[in-house]
């Protein structure tokens, strides 16, 4: 492993991080994305011929974009490297002859491009902004999110660095700077970074995918809270649904023909086991059903630790979300709990709810409907997560540079200006419609008990001094 130049330091703005890379650009299909970024590549021109001379050898290609004028569509491409073997032959084309490896760098070129427009991107993601006000962010730092931008374009789309300790893939950071999935493990990351909290937050944090693919985890992980005897345990889970199905990593189907295939996750759900409660707070921001299979998991750990078996709390009942339907909320769901209205926001959500859980557990129970007096305008903004997806990436962005998590990111005092944006962003048919006033309701009933009992619990206590 060798050092990789810091990154420029911004005006202002946090030292760079100690950046580490796992080998070297050594031609033009190993670029830094900088560089794909500046490159000029050949035009896409469709040939009308297509001739191949087999047993004809001609030049070897040049990496360099720059001497080619035109090069064939990624469609074309491919139909011609499904008729050439690996032997020599050469392709005339309206616009010049070339040999079969110039057809594969071709090929390389067309992702490069996709790389650029990436780059591209990103770059006029970061000066979207926020979306939020100066006032209401006071511990997010943008030169922490310029930081983290300037690290994914001066390295390859392969590089893995290590950021103030940290192991990443270039690749899976490049998400963070998109409305583009997060991966599994870029979360694993962060998993890590809340365990270094373990003092403070008496809670282990693992990756579902972690505890069932690799052998021996599972026992590991309950040993580890089995010897804690306190806290929580947290699972990030990916989980899928197939005709109703919940499922955790992926599902075997049979067909009506008798042939088999694999249908895998495409969602992160999030899990939390409270020994104080003897309960898991499932949280869903798709509002989609429990997997058995994590019923099993949790049903393994109260067993290991001598704990009856657990108690559910849905914080999105499911039911009316049958075969990916948009989920509507009832007076049995968590209201203000995260459910999101786009495709790409569940990594967030689960990382969200995995910080809160661990180190700002009163909010997070109050999300969860646990605790129904708890006032949540300084976290209340999450129900609508969808809306701040921008803020949230960057504050993980932060934590990421930073190499440590500080929930109080996540606490933000929004200005009226941004709630009545919010407002008027939801229109009739949110999930969350109708689920506020049920939720109000308890509110105010839980409080006017809590009050009359407090009076009336003093009052005997004078009575009997």
């Amino acid at each position: 492993m060798s050092d990789a130049k810091n990154t420029k330091r911004t005006c202002g703005g946090p030292s760079p991080p100690k950046v580490s890379q796992q080998g070297k650009s050594v031609s033009h299909c190993t670029a830094t994305r900088k560089v794909l970024f500046q490159s000029t590549f050949p035009k896409v021109i469709r040939s009308d011929r297509v001739e191949i001379n087999y047993g004809t050898s001609i030049n070897s290609a040049s990496l360099d974009p720059d001497q080619y004028n035109c090069m064939p569509p990624l469609s074309q491409i491919d139909q011609i490297l499904q008729k050439v073997n690996e032997g020599e032959a050469e392709i005339v084309l309206d616009y010049g002859c070339y040999s079969v490896e110039t057809i594969r760098l071709f090929k390389k070129f067309h992702a490069d491009k996709v790389i650029q427009d990436q780059v591209r991107n990103e770059i006029y993601w970061v000066k979207q902004g926020n979306y939020l006000t100066v006032d209401a962010v006071s511990h997010l730092d943008e030169n922490y999110v310029q930081s983290l931008l300037e690290i994914v374009q001066n390295h390859a789309q392969n590089d893995v660095v290590s950021i103030a300790g940290y192991r990443y893939y270039i690749d899976d950071l490049t998400y963070l700077f998109s409305e583009r999935w997060l991966s599994n493990s870029l979360i694993y990351q962060i998993c890590l970074m809340l365990n270094t909290k373990f003092t403070e937050s008496k809670t282990l944090v693992y990756c579902a995918s972690d505890v069932m693919s690799q052998a021996g985890f599972c026992q590991k992980m309950y040993n580890d809270f089995a010897n804690i005897k306190e806290g929580q345990l947290i699972l990030i889970i990916p989980v899928g649904c197939y005709n109703g199905t919940y499922f955790m990593d992926s599902m075997q189907i049979t067909h009506e023909d008798g042939s088999k295939s694999t249908v895998n996750c495409n969602h992160f759900a999030l899990a939390v086991y409270s020994l104080e409660l003897d309960m898991v707070i499932y949280a869903d921001s798709l509002g989609w059903g429990i997997p058995d299979s994590v019923k099993t998991i949790f049903r393994n750990v109260a067993q290991k630790m001598g704990k009856p078996c657990p108690v559910y709390n849905m914080c999105h009942q499911s039911g009316s979300n049958v075969n990916n339907a948009t989920h509507k909320c009832t007076n049995l769901c968590a209201p203000n709990y995260p459910l999101q209205t786009c495709t790409s926001i569940c990594g967030v959500s689960v990382i969200v709810g995995a910080t809160l859980a661990c180190l700002y557990r009163k909010g997070f129970y109050g999300l969860a409907g646990i605790n129904s007096h708890l006032s949540s305008g300084n976290i209340g903004y999450l129900r609508n997560i969808s809306l701040y997806s921008k803020f949230l990436r960057r504050v993980i962005m932060h934590w990421i540079v930073a190499g440590t998590i500080n929930v109080n990111m996540l606490v933000v005092n929004l200005p009226s200006s941004n709630r009545q944006e919010c407002k008027s962003a939801l229109n009739a048919d949110s999930p969350h419609t109708g689920g506020d006033e049920n939720y109000m309701q308890r509110c105010e009933s839980m409080g006017n008990f809590i009050f009359a009992f407090t009076h009336i619990y003093t009052y005997m206590c004078i009575i009997y001094m």
